[in-house]
């Protein structure tokens, strides 16, 4: 792990912590990588990270498909809510993207960085102060531009 990106981490979620979305993206295509770092950050201030495909989905299934997409918001509000601390980190976000939920994962996000800071595994790509995930053409393809972006860029990302 890079020092100047931890460092760099660090920083950003320090300065996302005063801002109105309080939301810091680790931008990378490489999920080993990402949730590497994102563990030592975490472990170095016991930060708790949730892996978002797990226990998302577990909360999901007592939810009856068509019921999903309303009432993904607020299964995921009270899913974090039951993780304590000023800085939640979030891991493996692809459920976000399924089509089945209807949701525009960058804006559910947003929702929930009011009252603490959400350090998020990015699992595309941005350009500029866009961000990326899948291919066009792809069913799940994501382009969101975001106007105060706070990311990190992983070594070797696109």
């Amino acid at each position: 792990m890079s020092a100047p990106t931890i460092a760099t981490l660090e920083e950003k979620v320090a300065t996302a912590s005063t801002l109105y979305h309080r939301v810091v993206f680790l931008v990378g295509t490489s999920s080993g990588t990402r949730t590497e770092l994102l563990e030592t950050v975490a472990g170095n201030h016991n930060w708790p990270v949730v892996n978002l495909g797990l226990t998302f989905s577990q909360q999901l299934l007592d939810v009856p498909r068509r019921h999903r997409a309303v009432t993904a918001p607020q299964v995921l509000a009270d899913l974090l809510r039951g993780f304590p601390g000023d800085v939640l980190v979030l891991d493996h976000i692809e459920i976000l993207f399924n089509a089945e939920l209807a949701q525009d994962p960058v804006k559910l996000i947003q929702s929930l960085s009011r009252n603490r800071t959400l350090v998020v595994s990015w699992p595309g790509a941005h350009a500029g102060s866009t961000l990326l995930y899948a291919e066009p053409g792809h069913p799940e393809y994501y382009k969101q531009p975001i106007p105060d972006l706070m990311q990190v860029e992983m070594s070797g990302a696109a």
